[in-house]
């Protein structure tokens, strides 16, 4: 299954973004190697398998979109269409 950083949770999307040390590249596979991470390869196996929970458990953390994190910072619309755009763009 082919899993593309641009599409993953904006929590893993950024954390992989991180770790990349290939420019402009979107595939998950081919960005960076996932030994070489602190989450190792068997949370990024099931991160491109499309299983996000053992991303989460090892961050004891739960899945946050744009708009809850925003409501809980008090932030309102305006700022979660910046940051959904912010997230888009830096994906590309």
């Amino acid at each position: 299954m082919s899993r593309l950083i641009s599409e993953l949770p904006y929590e893993i999307k950024l954390k992989a973004m991180r770790y990349s040390n290939v420019p402009n590249e979107d595939e998950l596979a081919a960005s960076f190697v996932w030994d070489k991470t602190n989450e190792g390869h068997d949370v990024w196996s099931e991160i491109y398998k499309g299983n996000y929970q053992p991303f989460y458990n090892y961050y004891s953390m739960k899945q946050t979109t744009p708009k809850q994190w925003c409501k809980k910072k008090g932030y309102n619309e305006y700022y979660v269409m910046i940051i959904e755009q912010y997230l888009n763009d830096i994906g590309k």
